[in-house]
């Protein structure tokens, strides 16, 4: 019974698990190389990750070798032994070399916990993505990360989105409400300094841990009604990773935060940093009154001087006591020359778009009533966001919300076509009613059309307003091959402002 078994950079000895699968591996492949005829087997096998790779050859009874699909029992069995071999400071093994002789009928194994695995006949190196799943699955000690892998993970984690959270789960399962339906009150945070941490202490410490992180850094930077939230998570290597939130809007805690800590002479605080480690789970904060947000450059001087102005009408503050950049704002405010201090007017021809930044998420998120786009919905996230706004055609959709939501669609089609098709057959066959095939084909590709009509005609609406344009250009279709038109701007890029500017500024 197994007469070789070498485990190369890996444990000393062959745990009894691993030495129960095997055992029980050798038994099965003996008995389907007797019943094959198989004259001697061998099977090699790389993997990492989600990725694996096998080759498989075998001697038939006349002596030719040839190349085989391995037999179900080894595939099924290569899992088992992952597992089962999986050590706590050396994670699992990448590559094993298991082969058998017809003449002693005993299983002959290698497994190495170092390999760089080679797929594509050794031309294509293990992906970024694969090494992260591999030390997600199967952690290791630092001192037994092989450099290829090392380096593969670092790459990942400067990927934007390395991590995405899905805040409004997070929130409902956290903050149950039987009384909201629609889910708004989980966007109002406390109106105290106290409350709003307290919050934020709950749902980091119910997500950190979860992260397999270090810490949690979330950076605030916040004029008059305009916030950037940058969150980031500091993994036990000392990478830095971009969160990505399904949901930013959820996220804006600072408003409530600073109206509560308004100061007489300093005014609100206009950055701030809270923090968590993952060994204690308690937050930390800390607030500055006069760091300038960075956000301030990637906007038009006019909309820079509103923000400024405005700002100071909320919160005033000293003129000692007033920073050097929100000072051109005091001027005009005093001359009254500067922009309307009125949080609800403001000039759609001035108006610009903030540029890209390193932040988790597009800065484009002060909007009422939930209107806003989420600019990093996966499939999951874009279906549900458009289920539970039926019939809703105010406010903005992503090109990804709309077009999952689309796809979702599609699908429901392709599901539900087959067995209208029977309804039709079955009726036509069984019914005497010459119109009864007609009317049960109507009636189920009618349910199909009040989907549409329902969901996904308001979300194509708001996708609309997400590209600048009014939602009357869904009626484009009716004017002969103009449909393609109106495809072509369900697919530019968002320019929300142009439509709605209140959208993109204001915050009630």
């Amino acid at each position: 019974m197994m007469n070789t078994i070498h485990l190369l950079n890996g444990p000393v000895d062959l745990n009894d698990r691993g030495s129960a699968v095997l055992c029980a591996m050798e038994k099965e492949l003996a008995q389907w190389m007797l019943d094959d005829g198989c004259q001697y087997f061998d099977y090699d096998y790389q993997v990492l990750g989600v990725a694996g790779e096998f080759d498989s050859y075998r001697v038939s009874p006349d002596g030719v070798r040839e190349s085989i699909l391995a037999p179900n029992l080894v595939v099924k069995y290569m899992v088992r032994l992952r597992k089962a071999l999986a050590d706590a400071e050396r994670g699992a093994w990448t590559w094993c070399h298991l082969w058998m002789d017809a003449s002693d009928l005993e299983l002959h194994a290698e497994f190495d916990w170092m390999r760089e695995p080679l797929f594509d006949d050794g031309r294509r190196p293990p992906s970024d993505d694969s090494c992260a799943k591999e030390l997600e699955w199967h952690p290791r000690s630092v001192e037994y990360i092989p450099g290829w892998m090392a380096a593969g993970l670092a790459r990942h984690r400067r990927v934007p989105a390395a991590v995405d959270v899905d805040v409004l789960e997070l929130f409902e399962r956290l903050f149950p409400d039987p009384e909201d339906v629609d889910g708004d009150r989980l966007f109002v945070w406390p109106d105290t300094r106290q409350g709003v941490e307290e919050r934020m202490g709950r749902v980091l410490g119910d997500w950190l841990p979860g992260t397999g992180a270090q810490r949690v850094d979330i950076v605030s930077d916040v004029v008059d009604t305009y916030e950037v939230t940058d969150t980031r998570l500091r993994m036990r290597d000392g990478a830095s990773v971009v969160v990505t939130l399904t949901e930013p809007e959820a996220w804006f805690w600072a408003e409530k935060a600073r109206e509560a800590m308004v100061d007489p002479v300093r005014g609100a605080w206009t950055h701030a940093h809270l923090w968590m480690d993952v060994d204690e789970l308690v937050l930390h904060s800390e607030y500055d009154w006069n760091t300038r947000p960075p956000f301030l450059d990637s906007v038009s001087e006019t909309v820079r001087s509103s923000w400024l102005a405005n700002e100071l009408r909320r919160f005033p503050r000293t003129p000692e006591n007033t920073p050097t950049w929100l000072t051109p704002a005091t001027r005009s405010t005093e001359s009254g020359d500067g922009p309307d201090s009125s949080p609800d007017v403001y000039d759609p021809g001035v108006i610009s778009m903030p540029a890209p930044s390193p932040y988790g998420f597009s800065p484009v998120p002060q909007v009422a009533e939930r209107l806003a786009p989420d600019y990093s919905a996966g499939f999951v996230t874009a279906v549900r966001r458009a289920l539970a706004r039926p019939l809703r055609f105010r406010g903005i959709a992503s090109r990804r919300e709309f077009w999952f939501a689309y796809l979702a669609w599609m699908l429901f089609y392709a599901v539900i076509a087959p067995f209208i098709i029977a309804a039709v057959v079955v009726a036509d066959k069984l019914l005497d009613d010459p119109n009864a095939p007609a009317i049960v084909g109507v009636t189920g590709f009618g349910v199909f059309l009040v989907v549409g009509a329902v969901y996904i005609l308001p979300a194509a609406v708001r996708r609309l307003h997400d590209g600048g344009r009014s939602g009357w250009w869904m009626l484009l279709p009716l004017i002969p091959y103009a449909g393609i038109v109106l495809i072509v701007f369900l697919a530019l890029e968002p320019r929300p402002w142009l439509w709605r500017p209140q959208w993109v500024t204001d915050r009630r």
